[in-house]
């Protein structure tokens, strides 16, 4: 009790500095909580734009002495490295304990040629539909079409490349219609035909994920 007595009196003694110090503590826990939050909201951010759309809780890829991008930019940037052993691997992943859902993909990029017409240009991510849709049932909404049921080379192309495509063209692109996909990168150009079974949107959708398609 003395001590606090003490304590009280030399507050009281010296008010002005009491004043400033008291108020540098009120803003630097105001600093610190505000900081905190904002970090908070990056990182749910992150969480819903790429882990619940692409990353999911761990990514693992091959190894490179060159540095690369997960998100395929175009030509020039070295190739994502493949996985060695990969039915080894996937079976390996599978049987760990604490791994709920796991999914192949391959991410690329690719010109959109319409009736052998350059449209636009799309980024790609090649997986397996079925799987795509367990790893990550609420991420994207179909504004035409639906996921592709059969086994088929089939392409969901996202609306901001499609309205992209359509202003080059000048006329509307539609489901069904079959389109080539020029993928560029370290080995060359490589043209595959696919056939639209949807449009579609990320839900949770920045400039990196809105043009991308989804392909099997």
């Amino acid at each position: 009790m003395i001590v606090l007595k003490i304590a009280l009196r030399n507050l009281l003694e010296h008010r002005s500095k009491t004043a400033i110090v008291g108020t540098l503590i009120v803003l630097a826990v105001a600093l610190m909580v505000t900081g905190n939050s904002i970090m908070d909201s990056i990182r749910r951010g992150l969480k819903q734009s790429y882990s619940q759309n692409y990353t999911g809780d761990l990514i693992v890829h091959g190894l490179s002495s060159e540095s690369f991008s997960l998100v395929a930019m175009g030509g020039g940037n070295t190739e994502i490295p493949l996985l060695p052993s990969f039915p080894s691997l996937m079976e390996a992943v599978n049987k760990t304990s604490g791994v709920s859902q796991t999914l192949p993909l391959v991410s690329g990029a690719a010109s959109l040629i319409v009736n052998e017409e350059m449209a636009s240009f799309t980024l790609l991510w090649g997986t397996d539909f079925s799987a795509y849709r367990r790893m990550f049932p609420d991420t994207v909404d179909i504004i035409e079409g639906a996921y592709p049921q059969d086994d088929g080379a089939n392409l969901l192309l996202s609306q901001t490349v499609r309205e992209s495509a359509e202003k080059e063209l000048g006329h509307r692109i539609a489901l069904g219609d079959t389109v080539t996909l020029g993928g560029f990168g370290a080995g060359g150009t490589r043209l595959r035909t696919a056939k639209i079974a949807g449009f579609f949107k990320f839900k949770r959708g920045n400039a990196q994920l809105d043009p991308i398609s989804l392909v099997s």
